[in-house]
């Protein structure tokens, strides 16, 4: 019998071999060793993919990405003093992110009037992706084929189309007049590529991959504006976020009733979300003074990160439309 256990810190595999048989571990160096540098498809990679959690160092926790005028920085799951990457005077308001190498860090990604183009892991200059005249305001992100890229999301009006890691044509997804104002994005099924979820009054309902008519969710009149997205229990699936004033609480991958998480009444306005401890599950990150904190998994008493004095709104924890 081969044991498999994995060290997600390490990045490593242990392999023991045991025999039921003999009732002993099988020791030689065939049946007992380790395998190292090892990066599996973890249950919330597609949080990463979509742009939506950061990680610039590939530790599968979520960074927090700043720039001050004159160059780009991040802390290591908000527990570092900030690293240097790429010297670039585009602002926050000019940048997105993903992984459109499929390294699995997270690049910086920029749209300049004429073309779309990265930074690999926001450590280098401009790498052209693909000639685009379709500005950041009409863009989204996602993995919609399941490679393992971030992909360029659009929706012209009558289709919804993506461009394959931001360097192909457009490829057509599924004819909708859903505009981008109305769409969120995760996964909800679980497959590994991105869906498209809408609430249009009167259900949350979402497209597979951006390529079939709306499937339905739950019945819900909780609209966009008050929802929030993340992957609370670590099944692999986005669940959907809601803070009703007095409790934070989720619905399992938008399917279920509410579900209780911590007591408390920092509103939505005040919360940002991650994976800062590595565990699969989003974290509530949120800022008092100049303490940064992050409840684990929405369920537990504040627990301190960095301090710092860099304010809420010079941060980014992602795609800043999610």
């Amino acid at each position: 019998m081969r044991v498999l256990t994995y060290n997600a810190a390490a990045g490593s595999l242990d392999v023991k071999t045991y025999s039921p048989f003999l009732n002993r571990n099988m020791t030689d160096e065939r049946d007992q060793f380790t395998i190292s540098n090892i990066n599996p498809v973890r249950s919330h990679q597609g949080e990463f993919i979509t742009g939506r959690q950061l990680d610039f160092n590939n530790d599968h926790r979520t960074d927090i990405f700043t720039a001050n005028g004159s160059k780009w920085a991040y802390s290591s799951a908000a527990q570092s003093s900030w690293v240097d990457l790429a010297a670039s005077t585009v602002g926050l308001e000019h940048l997105r992110f993903g992984d459109f190498n499929g390294d699995g860090r997270t690049d910086v990604f920029n749209a300049d009037g004429t073309q779309w183009r990265y930074s690999d892991a926001g450590q280098t200059g401009w790498i052209k992706l693909s000639d685009s005249t379709v500005g950041l305001e009409h863009l989204r992100f996602g993995d919609f084929n399941g490679d393992g890229r971030t992909d360029v999301f659009n929706a012209n009006g009558t289709t919804w189309r993506y461009s394959d890691a931001g360097q192909t044509n457009w490829i057509k997804l599924s004819d909708s007049t859903v505009g981008l104002e109305h769409l969120r994005f995760g996964d909800f099924n679980g497959d590994g590529r991105t869906d498209v979820f809408n609430a249009n009054g009167t259900q949350w309902r979402y497209s597979d991959a951006g390529q079939t008519n709306w499937i339905k969710l739950s019945d819900s009149t909780v609209g966009l504006e008050h929802l929030r997205f993340g992957d609370f229990n670590g099944d692999g699936r986005t669940d959907v976020f809601n803070a009703n004033g007095t409790t934070w609480r989720y619905s399992d991958a938008g399917q279920t009733n509410w579900i209780g998480l911590a007591a408390s009444t920092v509103g939505l306005e005040h919360l940002r979300f991650g994976d800062f401890n590595g565990d699969g599950r989003t974290d509530v990150f949120a800022v008092d003074g100049t303490q940064w904190m992050y409840s684990s998994a929405g369920q537990t008493s504040w627990i301190n990160l960095l301090d710092s004095t860099v304010p809420l709104g010079m941060l980014r924890f992602g795609e800043v439309s999610q």
